[in-house]
């Protein structure tokens, strides 16, 4: 953008004298534009409004003279150059006018000099005017220099050459003790003690010996001091001191506090039990201490290279979960499972939570507590507390065994009096075998509670099952109980054992009667969950249970019945059974208004499930049609009855006592079944099977036990990989078990 034209304002009556300066101008090759004034009010307008670069004024003017109107200008823009052109005045009077503050003077009849003259002047305020405009930028920069020092909170001095301050702020003269007024023109010696004054004056000379800027620590009066020094040049050439003084009291006890605070991190860290890191989010590890090294055998260096995965087992279920938990709130607290150096896995306590630091980085920290000491030792507590409840666990047990082989002598003995009573005979023979079931139901909850029961699932009805135990579970209840069976229409299929489910029945009826000693009324019914899964429910209407003890029904050896009345063994049991299968237990009681216990169970496809149900006890045993068949059993009495059974059932039966025995017989003719026993002397019921399947490839194997220990037998029988027989079993259980080993095959052991 082009600068706007020089304005120049003639103050002159004459018009032709004013044309013929601004002719002389042009003449001279200057641009510009021009106003003229005649009187004293044209000019302070002009002067206001027009602004001009430039005034050339005549001395003679009407009204007021060339004198004044330099006043009038010099008040109103003292900076605008003033020229005088006059024709009449003399010498005097224009030097007088110089005096004044004109900067010029120009006779009329010597206008040739005018060009000139406006060149100077204008020269003369441009210079000025930059010179001014230094002054102002130098006058504002101190001022702000100023009311910086001043603001400061540190102590900002300057000393000269002689080291006497000549320059110092309110903070400054705070930080010493002396009043503002009482600092400038003064040395160190006038304002401190003499030995900090010394160890001032030692540090100001090296600061302009040497340069540069120099920096130390003062205690004074409890105070610690951050002193920087520098040399300062003055305006006189010589070299000064500058500097300020920062109190550092402060920080330098919060950096002594966080140096006790890390030392005293470093010891909780380096003597603690627990494993601690400090990890991110994502799973890298920052540190690690030493009980972390110790604990997981590996280095801090080896735990930071591989992070999280490195100490927690990554296939853990319950990882995913935590690590959500302490995305959702923040913290975690639960059980893990850690991995060592050598890739053992070990149960382990872990307690983490997130932070931020100061730069508000998102950090997390974790103490993790090794607990497999713990676990052995609640293993020994466990073992402890159930040896010490075998005392009443044997007390409840015999006198319910003694009372099952009273009856059973008892009705021996009716039977050798009434031997020739074929009707009493019978009824005495049936109350027989009722009563060794209710010992083989006896021994088989003792078996079950210590988990040594091998269990044999089979796809089943659950109303099925319910109708058929109803008839025996109706005989253990008294008289003066209602006994009520409600079971919902159609079919509830369930995977299960049969035993086992008869077991869980029989304990919830028999403490359902318990509850009634007085009579009452005793349901058993069956139902379908909201989501189709099939339940059995047992209520009565007895005392109920007390809220103070409804949640330990289901603990081990808890029982509420008289010493020599219970073991408190029957409910666990019942828990038990339920876990292994997979379902749940819910309880309702109240004092006084009785107790209903439903187990529900997972469903299962009702089609698998045989249409008939359970074989009756009336239809006729499957007979033999002369199929050979080896019992192996140590105990005589057992084998005999064994083989007098199958052989009233048209199979050809030999026995031997041992596995010895039965390796000893001819290989041909070949027999068609072996049914052993598991435990034999010697060689053991499974290992004879494999031998005799290799001596005859058709042979059928059945086993059969009281009980099994051995792991690798309970899973293939779990998983009907093999034909099995809980002892005691009937009469009707054996035909049909032999039967359809020989009809349809087996996969042997």
């Amino acid at each position: 953008m082009d600068a706007p034209p020089l304005r120049i304002l003639f103050v002159e009556d004459v018009p032709a004298d004013a044309e013929l300066a601004a002719a002389e101008l042009r003449r001279a090759g200057l641009s510009f534009e021009s106003r003229r004034v005649e009187t004293r009010e044209q000019l302070l307008a002009a002067l206001a409004e027009y602004r001009p670069a430039l005034v050339l004024s005549d001395y003679a003017l009407p009204g007021f003279d060339g004198m004044e109107a330099l006043a009038l200008t010099l008040a109103q823009a003292p900076e605008t150059p003033f020229i005088l052109l006059t024709g009449s005045t003399n010498e005097e009077t224009a030097v007088a006018c110089m005096k004044a503050g004109a900067w010029d003077y120009i006779l009329k009849d010597r206008l040739s000099r005018l060009p000139l003259a406006v060149r100077a002047a204008l020269d003369r305020a441009r210079t000025r005017s930059m010179e001014q405009a230094a002054r102002d930028a130098l006058e504002r920069s101190e001022a702000r220099l100023r009311a910086f020092v001043d603001a400061s909170t540190d102590g900002v001095f300057v000393k000269d050459a002689a080291l006497r301050t000549v320059m110092a702020n309110a903070a400054y003269s705070a930080i010493i003790g002396r009043n503002p007024a009482e600092v400038l023109g003064h040395d160190d010696f006038d304002l401190m003690p003499e030995a900090m004054a010394r160890s001032c004056r030692e540090s100001d000379i090296e600061a302009i010996r040497n340069g540069g800027v120099h920096m130390s620590e003062e205690r004074a009066g409890g105070h610690v001091f951050e002193v920087c020094k520098f040399p300062v040049p003055l305006p006189d050439g010589s070299t000064g001191v500058g500097g300020y003084v920062r109190d550092v009291t402060d920080r330098v006890r919060a950096e002594a506090a966080l140096r006790e605070s890390e030392q005293r991190y470093r010891l909780v860290l380096a003597n603690s039990l627990d494993a601690l890191l400090l990890t991110t989010p994502d799973g890298t590890i920052r540190s690690a201490n030493p009980a972390a090294c110790a604990m997981f055998g590996r280095s801090e260096a080896e735990i930071c290279r591989l992070g999280r995965a490195g100490v927690l087992d990554a296939t853990d279920p319950r990882l995913t979960a935590a690590l959500a938990e302490r995305a959702e709130t923040g913290r975690f607290r639960g059980e893990l499972t850690g991995v060592r150096a050598d890739g053992t896995k070990f149960p382990i306590e872990v307690s983490s939570s997130l932070f931020r630091d100061a730069a508000g980085a998102l950090h997390s920290s974790m103490a993790i507590r090794d607990l497999t000491q713990r676990a052995a030792l609640e293993a020994q507590l466990r073992q402890a507390q159930k040896m010490e409840a075998i005392g009443s666990l044997a007390g409840g047990v015999a006198h319910d065994f003694n009372n099952i082989l009273q009856a059973m002598l008892s009705h021996i003995s009716l039977l050798r009096l009434q031997v020739s009573d074929p009707t009493r005979v019978a009824a005495a023979a049936a109350e027989l075998e009722q009563q060794v079931k209710r010992g083989a139901a006896l021994t088989r909850q003792l078996l079950l509670f210590s988990r040594q029961e091998t269990t044999t699932p089979a796809l089943l009805d659950l109303n099925e099952v319910v109708r058929t135990s109803s008839e025996f579970l109706r005989r253990l209840v008294r008289e003066n109980i209602s006994f009520r069976l409600e079971v919902v229409e159609g079919q509830l299929a369930v995977r299960a054992d049969r035993g086992q489910l008869d077991q869980v029945l029989m304990n919830l009826v028999v403490n359902a009667a318990d509850a009634m000693p007085d009579g009452g009324t005793l349901r058993l019914g069956t139902g379908r969950a909201a989501d189709g899964s099939p339940w059995v429910s047992v209520s009565d209407t007895g005392c109920g249970i007390p809220e103070a003890i409804r949640a330990r029904v289901f603990e081990p050896f808890f029982t509420t019945k008289p010493v020599g009345k219970g073991t408190g063994v029957g409910l666990a049991v019942v828990w038990g059974i339920v876990e292994q299968h997979g379902g749940t237990i819910e309880l309702e009681s109240g004092v006084g208004a009785g107790t209903t216990v439903r187990v529900t169970l997972p469903a299962a496809d009702a089609a698998a499930v045989p249409a008939d149900g359970p074989p009756s006890g009336d239809k006729p045993l499957p007979r033999g049609c002369g199929e050979r068949v080896l019992i192996v059993e140590d105990e005589q009495g057992a084998r005999e009855g064994l083989a007098e059974i199958l052989t009233s059932l048209g199979y050809t039966v030999y026995g031997a006592a041992s596995s010895e025995d039965a390796q000893a017989l001819p290989a041909e003719p070949p027999f068609d079944l072996l049914l052993t026993d598991l435990m034999l002397p010697g060689k053991a019921g499974p290992e004879l099977a494999a031998e005799m399947a290799g001596r005859w490839p058709r042979l059928r194997v059945i086993l059969m036990s009281g009980y099994t220990e051995d792991e690798a037998v309970k899973g293939r029988i779990a998983a009907e990989l093999v034909r099995f027989l809980q002892k005691p079993f009937g009469m009707t259980t054996l035909a049909r078990e032999v039967r359809a080993a020989l009809d349809e095959g087996s996969d042997g052991v």
